[in-house]
């Protein structure tokens, strides 16, 4: 729990550029498996390197969390060591979509699917010790626990998400001001699907034009395009999926 087991190693897509940025892609790169291929030093510990000397108790364990995230060129590298795993060593892929592995490691993998948590048991969990949870976040949830687990930093990203909707439909200015304040506060993770829950009581032709504006955002931002012109078109946009022209 402190992570600091010398025979654990968990690897996910970095949240931050070596440049201490926002990364705006998920990915889980070569350099990440081995140190050859990561001349700057991005990852303290490569999978590769990490499993060359034996466990110091009984296995060594790589956690792959985000396992959907990995290039091609990071699946490839994997291929060998997983099917003739070095000192006995244990790996595991968590993935929210499995349909985005490569096949070559699922065929190589036992699949344990969780399905989501239930609604009460979210609750019966987590509303004894947290009786601030509101129902919204409940809602939002949707069986996440991790949600729930940081759920400060939900309830902080409905609120950018809602007051982005809400100057929305305000004057033009206004609408621009909160696509800054949008790209500021924007988690890859959640804050596309906060603004798609938000939607969920508009008409579908304004929520599938705005749902269409976000998916378009997230391309280009994938494609490195400069933030600020993204959220800035995100915002006319959706203006006009609402029919907004003012």
């Amino acid at each position: 729990m402190a992570g600091t087991h010398p025979d654990y190693l968990e690897i996910s897509p970095k949240t931050e550029t070596s440049t201490g940025k926002k990364a705006r892609s998920h990915i889980i790169p070569i350099k990440a498996i081995s140190g050859s291929h990561d001349p700057d030093h991005d990852y303290e510990f490569h999978v590769m390197d990490w499993l060359e000397t034996s466990a110091r108790y009984r296995h060594k364990v790589v956690v792959f969390d985000g396992a959907e995230f990995l290039n091609e060129a990071a699946a490839n590298a994997l291929l060998k060591i997983v099917e003739e795993p070095p000192h006995q060593a244990k790996f595991v892929f968590i993935a929210e979509d499995v349909s985005g592995m490569m096949p070559t490691i699922t065929s190589r993998s036992v699949q344990i699917r969780v399905p989501p948590v239930s609604r009460i048991d979210l609750e019966n969990a987590w509303l004894t010790r947290h009786p601030q949870l509101e129902t919204e976040l409940l809602e939002f949830a949707s069986g996440r626990p991790g949600l729930i687990l940081n759920f400060e930093h939900t309830r902080s990203c409905l609120d950018v998400a809602r007051e982005f909707w809400r100057a929305i439909g305000g004057d033009l200015l206004e609408a621009l001001t909160a696509a800054d304040v949008l790209e500021k506060n924007f988690d890859r993770d959640l804050t596309p699907d906060a603004l798609r829950f938000l939607l969920r009581e508009k008409p579908t032709s304004a929520r599938v034009k705005a749902d269409l504006a976000i998916e378009k955002a997230l391309e280009a931002l994938e494609r490195y395009a400069t933030p600020s012109l993204v959220f800035m078109v995100l915002a006319l946009e959706c203006r006009s999926a609402f029919g907004i022209s003012r």
